[in-house]
């Protein structure tokens, strides 16, 4: 009867540690917190940072219940996000049926967030 039992517990532990588990759906680290709404306008998420405001990480973000939660890239050092007017942000929420806007483009441009300064 132990031996069952042991036998049970191993092939869960070895799983565990072979990735079997459910795959990881966290957004990158560097991920930017977006908060749209049914008609795809942005509203402010609420975050906690536990690194402080110095380490300019963007911590635990979450948005109000009438917006839907998307992970959208930093934009990079020079680049600014595409200009907001009604027909980018139709296409900001097709693209963010996946959650995410990585590799989403509106008019050749990244569909990318300026970082939030965290630092106060």
């Amino acid at each position: 009867m132990k031996r069952p039992m042991i036998l049970l517990g191993g092939l869960g532990v070895a799983l565990a540690l072979s990735g079997f588990t459910s795959p990881d759906t966290r957004p990158a680290p560097d991920a930017i917190t977006l908060c749209l709404t049914s008609l795809g306008t942005q509203v402010a998420a609420v975050c906690r940072n536990p690194g402080g405001s110095q380490s300019g990480y963007e911590g635990f973000c979450v948005c109000p219940i009438e917006a839907r939660q998307v992970a959208a890239p930093p934009c990079p050092e020079g680049e600014d996000p595409p200009t907001p007017n009604r027909e980018y942000e139709r296409a900001r929420m097709e693209a963010a049926r996946d959650g995410s806007l990585y590799g989403d483009s509106y008019n050749g441009q990244a569909m990318c967030l300026r970082p939030r300064d965290h630092r106060g």
